[in-house]
């Protein structure tokens, strides 16, 4: 029974970690100023390839070396990711900016707006789980859905800036 009590002690902790890291990262996508012509997917292309294992063989045999490797590597990556999330908020901040300066009434905006942001914050709280998993080698990390994500909400936001920047000229 105690075995029992213990495992869902466990689970019921590392919902409570995943719910706060939930709560910080979609905190973090607020972001006052928007932009949407400097985040380019393009940017982030690096981070596709910065935590593969193909380019750890020639460490492989040095367990310690492979370990600073991976901290190293890890380190850069949560930089690109930090910039990546910043970019993200900046494009909702264009949308968001777009929805209240537009002379109809857009809710789909608005609507797209928050459902973006919750998105965005699952995946980077999923990227974070299997970037930790990844430090001690336990799994691969597959980044390109975030760095597509960043290129999709980009064309949104170009898209619905453009009928503002038309009306304004």
């Amino acid at each position: 029974m105690s075995l029992l009590v213990f495992i869902a002690l466990c689970a019921l902790l590392f919902s409570a970690a995943l719910a706060a890291l939930f709560v910080v990262r979609f905190s973090t996508l607020n972001c006052p100023h928007s932009a949407t012509a400097a985040a380019r997917a393009g940017r982030y292309r690096p981070m596709l390839r910065l935590l593969s294992e193909k380019d750890l063989a020639p460490v492989r045999g040095d367990k310690r070396l492979l370990r600073r490797v991976r901290a190293e590597r890890n380190v850069i990556f949560r930089g690109y990711l930090r910039c990546l999330a910043l970019d993200y908020s900046r494009l909702l901040a264009g949308l968001r900016l777009a929805a209240l300066e537009s002379a109809v009434d857009r809710p789909d905006l608005a609507r797209a707006v928050l459902r973006h942001r919750m998105l965005f914050a699952m995946l980077l709280c999923r990227v974070d789980v299997l970037l930790f998993l990844h430090r001690f080698g336990i799994r691969g990390l597959d980044v390109s859905g975030v760095v597509e994500t960043l290129d999709s909400i980009r064309i949104q936001t170009t898209e619905a800036l453009a009928p503002t920047a038309a009306l304004a000229a």
